[in-house]
C-alpha cells in the first residue's frame, strides 16, 4: 500500500512537473515570438570571420575579423550620423523634383536607411532556440522548426572575406575579395582590393611573407568597409518596401520609379565611395557604373543617372592619367562627353521643366563635358572645346560647386597644348577669379581643402596657390559666406596680392 502512494505520488510530481516544463516553454516562446517576428523583418548583416586559403599564411589574417566588424559597424554609424545618403537625395534628387527636371507621381518620402542596416549579425530565432531547449531538450527541434515556419523569411546579407595573393616578383600583390550575398542564397556581388610593399615584394620564407602581408591588409579594411557599407545600403534601398500610396494610386509605374530613384542614390554614394577612397578606387567604380545604369533604365527620361555615370567616366580618366595610362584615360573622357552629351538632351527634353533651374542644370552639364572634350585628346572634341569656352566665359552659376567646377574648366584649358599665350593668360586670370568667388561663396564650408591637392588646379603654380588661401583668408578672417560685388572685389584684391591681373568682363 505505501509504495503504491509513493507510485502514485512521483506520477503526480512527474505530470507536475511536465505541465510545469510545457508552461514554461509556452512562457519562453510567447515572450520571445513578438521578437523573433521583428528580428526578421528587419535586415540582418552576418560579417564571417576572414578566412585565409591555403596558399595564405594564418598569420597574416590574425586579427582582421573583429577589425572588419568594428569598421563596418563605424562606416554605418557614420552614415546615419552624418546623412551622407539623405543628403544625396534632398539636395539633388528632391531639388530635380521640385524644379520639374524629374517627373514622377507624387511626393518622395525619403526613410533615413542606415538605421535599419546597423543591426546585430545573431539572429534572435537562435536565442529562442536556446530558450526552449534550456526547458524541453527533446522537443526543441520540434518546435524551433514550426516556429520557423510561422515567422517571416530572414532579410539579410552575409559577408564573407577572403585574403589573396597575386602576381610574383615585383608584381606581387596582397588583396582582399569581398562577396556578398543574400542570406540562404549564392554571393551577388565581389570585389577586390589590393596593395603591395617592397616587404611583400621580397618575402621567401613563409614568416616573411605573413609579416609582409598583415600590415597591407588591415590597410584594405578602411576601402573593404566603405564597399561593404554602399552595398548594404543599397540593397537596403532596393528591398525598402513601396510606401502604401504609392501601391494604390499608381501601382508598378510608381515601384518602377522609386526602384530608379534607389539605384540613383546607390550609384552616387558609389562615386563618393570612390572619390574618397582615392588609391582603391576601382573597387566602387563598376558597381557605380552598373546602379546607375539600372536607374537610367528604370527613369529613361532623367538626366541625372547619365551625368553622375559621366562623373564616374571622368573619376576614372584621372585615376588613368595618376598611373601613366593615357590611352586609358583618353577613353573615359570620351565616354564621359558621350554621357554628358545624353544627359544633356534628356535635359532640353524635359517637359514642364522650370526654365531657369533647366538652364543652370544644362550649364553645368556643358562645364564638365567642355573639360572632358579637352581631356580626351580628341582633336575634333578639343576644337568644339575651344568654341565652347567662349560661352563659358558668361557663366550664371553662384554656388561654390558651379564656381569651382567652372575653375577647374579654365585650369585644365590653360595646359591644353596649341593654346595662344593670350587665350592661356585670360582663361588663367578667369581661373583664379572663379576659385576665389567659390571659396568665399559658402565661407568655411567652401572647398578650401581640395585647392592643394586637386589634380585638376594642377596648372595653378602652388606656391601662389598657397598665398592666394592666405591673402583670402587675412582679408575675411571670420570667413562668412560672401557673394555679388563684395566678394570680387576681395577676390581682385587677393589676385593683384599675387601678382595675377584680374579678368575683365567676358
Amino acid at each position: 500500500m505505501l509504495a503504491s502512494s509513493l507510485t502514485s505520488v512521483d506520477n503526480m510530481i512527474t505530470k507536475t512537473g511536465i505541465a510545469a516544463a510545457i508552461t514554461i516553454a509556452f512562457l519562453v516562446i510567447a515572450s520571445w515570438l513578438p521578437l523573433a517576428w521583428l528580428h526578421r523583418r528587419r535586415a540582418q548583416v552576418v560579417i564571417e570571420d576572414v578566412a585565409a586559403g591555403e596558399d595564405i599564411p594564418r598569420s597574416a589574417a590574425s586579427g582582421l575579423s573583429p577589425q572588419l566588424r568594428q569598421a563596418v559597424s563605424r562606416a554605418l554609424l557614420h552614415e546615419k550620423e552624418h546623412g551622407e545618403a539623405s543628403y544625396a537625395v534632398l539636395t539633388t534628387l528632391a531639388r530635380d523634383i521640385d524644379d520639374g527636371l524629374l517627373r514622377i507621381h507624387g511626393h518622395v518620402q525619403v526613410r533615413a536607411i542606415a538605421a535599419e542596416l546597423h543591426s546585430s549579425t545573431e539572429d534572435s530565432l537562435a536565442a529562442l532556440t536556446a530558450g526552449i531547449r534550456a526547458v524541453a531538450p527533446s522537443q526543441a527541434e520540434g518546435l524551433v522548426a514550426a516556429l520557423g515556419a510561422i515567422l517571416p523569411t530572414q532579410r539579410g546579407w552575409v559577408v564573407r572575406t577572403y585574403p589573396a595573393l597575386r602576381g610574383e616578383g615585383d608584381k606581387t600583390e596582397a588583396g582582399l575579395t569581398l562577396e556578398l550575398a543574400p542570406l540562404e542564397r549564392a554571393p551577388d556581388a565581389v570585389t577586390s582590393f589590393w596593395a603591395s610593399s617592397e616587404a611583400l615584394r621580397q618575402a621567401e620564407t613563409e614568416a616573411a611573407l605573413a609579416a609582409a602581408m598583415r600590415p597591407l591588409l588591415h590597410q584594405l579594411l578602411a576601402p573593404a568597409a566603405r564597399w561593404i557599407e554602399t552595398r548594404l545600403v543599397a540593397r537596403q534601398l532596393a528591398q525598402s518596401r513601396v510606401p502604401m500610396s504609392w501601391r494604390l494610386l499608381f501601382g508598378r509605374q510608381r515601384r518602377q520609379e522609386l526602384a530608379g530613384l534607389q539605384m540613383q542614390l546607390a550609384g552616387q554614394m558609389s562615386l563618393y565611395a570612390a572619390t574618397e577612397q582615392e588609391v582603391f578606387y576601382q573597387g566602387f567604380t563598376d558597381q557605380a557604373l552598373a546602379d546607375l545604369a539600372e536607374a537610367a533604365s528604370r527613369l529613361p527620361a532623367y538626366f541625372r543617372p547619365d551625368h553622375t555615370a559621366a562623373a564616374v567616366h571622368e573619376r576614372l580618366g584621372w585615376a588613368h592619367r595618376r598611373s601613366g595610362d593615357l590611352a586609358g584615360a583618353a577613353d573615359e573622357f570620351e565616354r564621359a562627353v558621350r554621357q554628358y552629351d545624353t544627359a544633356a538632351k534628356l535635359l532640353a527634353e524635359t517637359p514642364g521643366a522650370a526654365p531657369e533651374p533647366r538652364q543652370a542644370a544644362l550649364e553645368r552639364v556643358r562645364v564638365r563635358q567642355a573639360k572632358c572634350r579637352l581631356l580626351s585628346g580628341d582633336r575634333s572634341h578639343i576644337e568644339i572645346a575651344r568654341r565652347e569656352l567662349a560661352g563659358l566665359l558668361r557663366i550664371t552659376g553662384t554656388t561654390a560647386a558651379e564656381l569651382y567646377n567652372t575653375a577647374c574648366l579654365f585650369a585644365v584649358a590653360m595646359s591644353s597644348p596649341d593654346m595662344h599665350e593670350e587665350l592661356r593668360s585670360a582663361y588663367a586670370s578667369r581661373t583664379w577669379h572663379l576659385l576665389g568667388r567659390s571659396l568665399l561663396a559658402e565661407g568655411a564650408e567652401g572647398p578650401w581643402g581640395y585647392v592643394m591637392t586637386d589634380v585638376e588646379l594642377g596648372a595653378l603654380e602652388e606656391q601662389q596657390r598657397t598665398d592666394f588661401l592666405t591673402e583670402l583668408k587675412q582679408r575675411h578672417p571670420e570667413l562668412k559666406p560672401l557673394d555679388g560685388e563684395a566678394a570680387q572685389m576681395l577676390v581682385k584684391q587677393a589676385m593683384h596680392a599675387i601678382g595675377i591681373e584680374p579678368p575683365g568682363d567676358p
